[in-house]
């Protein structure tokens, strides 16, 4: 019992406890806005656009360029700049977030609870698990806390609509 209690203090002071209610979950007291956000829009999103926005979001984690896969995303749904930006900040952050805790302490089924009360999908639950828990060597740099990608939140949605905007008028140019 006292173990327990221990572990879970250990778990809190992490800034991982039992979701929001028990100490503010991974994600710490108070969620981002960008990941409240996020957890309302991927609500009307198909799986297979979601996978494709996560595909993008690991991408932007790794350092890769992703412009023009956004481009394509924005290109073939019905979802507007504004959504995709606010869709991928939210992932950006909460991938980010899980990532630098240690997976020692961090325990999946603690993630897939806080992901629970965001009332995110259950099948996403399980691919933002995946990438968290998974096997992704690429991204073990990542889980150190060293990071390919520096962006602030803010300078990532203004990256994404920076990318967006231009990809678009680039396509209303060449159309005219």
């Amino acid at each position: 019992m006292a173990a327990v209690a221990a572990g879970k203090a250990a778990g809190a002071a992490h800034g991982h406890g039992e979701g929001r209610g028990g100490g503010g979950g991974f994600l710490g007291p108070r969620v981002p806005a960008e990941v409240e956000a996020m957890a309302r829009g991927v609500q009307e999103v198909g799986h297979e656009t979601f996978r494709r926005l996560l595909r993008v979001t690991v991408n932007a984690l790794e350092g890769k360029d992703c412009k023009e896969s956004v481009k394509l995303i924005a290109e073939s749904t019905s979802l507007s700049e504004e959504q995709l930006a606010f869709l991928i900040s939210g992932m950006y952050t909460l991938l980010r977030e899980a990532l630098r805790l240690p997976l020692s302490t961090f325990k999946q089924e603690v993630f897939k609870e806080d992901l629970k009360e965001l009332r995110i999908p259950e099948d996403f639950i399980t691919d933002f698990s995946s990438i968290v828990f998974g096997n992704r060597v690429a991204l073990v740099s990542t889980r150190s806390g060293h990071f390919a990608c520096h962006l602030t939140v803010f300078d990532t949605y203004r990256f994404i609509l920076f990318s967006l905007f231009s990809g678009l008028l680039g396509y209303v140019v060449t159309c005219i």
